[in-house]
């Protein structure tokens, strides 16, 4: 494994390698803490929930900071959108810093600097990314990932990885904020009707923005679009690949038909990557999920607990038809 690039110096030039992160708890921030850190970098990191001792990015290095106390003089600050630009810290932060901005603008700047393959869709983006992170590392891969949840197979989001290979990151479209990214390639899982803050004009607008987002890739990129996604081709100048289901006497570890149809595009992916045939079929065998993605928290009076992070109609149905499938046994109860 080579040793990890720095694509911040592309960034910023040769300057001291410090940066400050102003919502530093959130899960796509921790992931920009973990590159930097991996890259050498002295992080402070600020948030409202404070930091355990024990915290994993506290045990890498990066030093707390409490709101409302002064940083450190930094080259790079960067905030989450939860953060408020008048945040007195990250006033602080930002005066001093020759790079500041908000997480997808640093995002953005890290693609256009490492190639990296953005996982993209209405549902089922941390899942999938996370899976196909999995089959990599079966196949000896060390990939850069950053991932919107926790994966215990994993043992964290987020990770730099050898910096010759893609970056595998999980993108967003709420805010419009995957079109600040520019990948070499897109897997493609769906388009739904979502975020009506962002989209009120419903499905139509959706697509239309995953369009605009399919629009930035380089000819010689790639879009693997699972069997739900939309037929985006006209979208792109980018190959076109669309995965086919799954063959019925593939295993897949994880329950529900959805975990079919986005399996099927973590093999399609991982076929792209280079990865052998009877490692795809282990990755899809053993992968067994993020957290909070039917997650088994405990039992009550015998009867096991479930977490799950649906909150979107079609999220919930598929969440509960892997309920029935894998516990088909028993009597089922929602809280929502």
């Amino acid at each position: 494994m080579s040793a990890p690039q720095d694509p911040f110096r592309a960034l910023l030039g040769e300057v001291p390698q410090t940066a400050f992160l102003a919502g530093a708890g959130g899960c796509g921030m921790r992931g920009l803490a973990t590159f930097l850190l991996e890259c050498g970098w002295e992080v402070w990191g600020q948030d409202s929930a404070g930091f355990a001792a024990e915290d994993p990015l506290l045990q890498a290095g990066m030093r707390p900071v409490e709101p409302g106390e002064q940083p450190p003089s930094v080259s790079l600050a960067c905030r989450s959108v939860a953060v408020p630009e008048t945040d007195a810290t990250w006033s602080m932060a930002q005066a001093s810093a020759r790079w500041s901005g908000v997480y997808a603008e640093l995002l953005g700047a890290i693609t256009r600097h490492r190639p990296a393959l953005a996982v993209a869709g209405s549902h089922g983006k941390t899942t999938v990314t996370a899976w196909i992170v999995f089959g990599l590392k079966l196949a000896g891969r060390s990939p850069g990932y950053l991932i919107g949840g926790g994966v215990p197979q994993l043992g964290s989001s987020a990770a730099w990885g050898d910096g010759d290979e893609l970056l595998v990151l999980e993108s967003c479209e709420y805010d419009r904020t995957f079109h600040k990214l520019s990948p070499r390639a897109v897997a493609l899982l769906n388009v739904d009707a979502e975020h009506p803050d962002t989209y009120p004009g419903g499905y139509d607008e959706v697509k239309e923005a995953f369009g605009v987002f399919l629009n930035s890739l380089p000819q010689e990129g790639a879009v693997l679009a699972g069997p739900e996604a939309p037929d985006l081709a006209a979208s792109t100048q980018a190959d076109w690949q669309h995965a086919e289901p799954l063959p019925a006497h593939v295993e897949v570890g994880l329950p529900g038909p959805h975990n079919r149809l986005n399996g099927a595009l973590v093999a399609a992916t991982l076929r792209w990557f280079g990865v052998e045939e009877t490692i795809i079929l282990e990755a899809l065998r053993t992968f067994g999920g993020a957290d909070r993605r039917l997650e088994e928290v405990g039992t009550f009076q015998g009867a096991p607990v479930i977490s799950d992070y649906a909150h979107h109609p079609k999220e919930v149905a598929a969440t509960l038809a892997a309920v029935r499938e894998r516990w088909s046994d028993r009597r089922l109860v929602t809280v929502f």
